[in-house]
């Protein structure tokens, strides 16, 4: 996240610009420090306390971590000369008073080079991780338009019946803690399911006011391919004044996007990782069908109501003559 950051902001500047900034750096920590010594001038005597060369380590970095190697080293070597130029006197004349002084540019001259070498591979090992992040940034935007693009096919190609969708699209489509709620580890579990259903719509006086046959022919098929393919999962069901929900979901896999046509549209078709099978004959016989599926598993919400379920050829003629009117 850093390096992101550092790349977003000082991207834009080239290596020729931090070479240009490197002098201007170091002449201006170069005066700071003649600021300083003015106004800390060592008593006759006192301990010796000028860190000029860790003064210089800023400059140093940052050029490295602005421009790479090349500026880091021009830094260097303008700050060793820099450094010479404040501890001789007469400037520039070699004349070094005391063996510290020596000491100390040899200790400029290492932390440096440890300095630049170091950041140099930050450097670079940042913008990798950078670039990385963004390669994955516009795969994962690819990937929504993808299955943006999935979405609309399908959801045209079924007439309005199958609609992908994400987990929390999802679950707004029901409303409320569920009326029923069903584990689904078998085949058993699965026949079970159908007959407390039928059971409960019964109860509820609901089971003339959908179509129950249909309903529980998508049901059976769901829950089966979550046994079937998708290890296992659970059911919950919900009723409303005009239809009836339920939910199955597994734990399988999930289907991947290039299957997704295939998967949902193809009779009889299966990967044995998707639950694939029998959606051709829950599109004939459901309202509408919503699909969420990730690496987690599958969503299948179901929902079939109380009016006949029109065919294709049916739908296709109401529209034509919508247009011919």
């Amino acid at each position: 996240m850093i390096m992101c950051i550092m790349k977003s902001v000082i991207g834009p500047i080239s290596t020729q610009k931090a070479y240009l900034f490197s002098p201007i750096l170091v002449a201006l920590t170069t005066w700071l420090l003649f600021v300083a010594q003015r106004y800390t001038m060592e008593a006759e005597g006192a301990p010796y306390i000028r860190p000029y060369a860790i003064v210089f380590v800023l400059p140093i970095a940052l050029l490295t971590l602005l421009g790479g190697r090349g500026p880091g080293v021009l830094t260097l070597i303008s700050a060793c000369l820099s450094l010479i130029y404040i501890v001789c006197e007469p400037h520039f004349s070699w004349r070094v008073s005391h063996h510290r002084d020596w000491v100390e540019m040899l200790l400029l001259l290492l932390i440096g080079a440890i300095l630049i070498y170091a950041l140099e591979s930050v450097r670079q090992n940042g913008y990798l991780l950078a670039d990385a992040a963004e390669a994955r940034s516009r795969l994962d935007a690819s990937e929504e338009r993808r299955l943006a693009f999935n979405r609309e096919v399908l959801l045209a190609v079924t007439g309005g019946r199958l609609l992908l969708c994400g987990e929390e699209e999802l679950r707004g489509m029901v409303s409320g803690e569920p009326e029923l709620r069903a584990s689904l580890g078998s085949a058993a579990d699965a026949a079970h399911l159908r007959g407390d259903l039928r059971t409960h719509l019964e109860a509820q006086g609901m089971a003339n006011r959908v179509r129950t046959d249909d309903l529980m022919t998508c049901v059976m098929e769901a829950a089966t391919n979550a046994v079937k393919y998708g290890r296992g999962g659970e059911a919950a069901f919900w009723t409303a004044e005009d239809h009836v929900a339920v939910l199955i979901t597994d734990r399988g896999d999930g289907i991947q996007p290039s299957d997704l046509a295939r998967a949902t549209l193809e009779s009889g078709y299966s990967t044995r990782a998707t639950l694939g099978m029998g959606y051709t004959l829950m599109l004939q016989t459901a309202d509408l069908l919503a699909l969420c599926t990730s690496d987690a598993g599958t969503s299948l919400l179901i929902r079939v109501g109380n009016q006949p379920l029109q065919t294709a050829q049916d739908e296709f003629l109401a529209r034509y003559t919508s247009i011919a009117a």
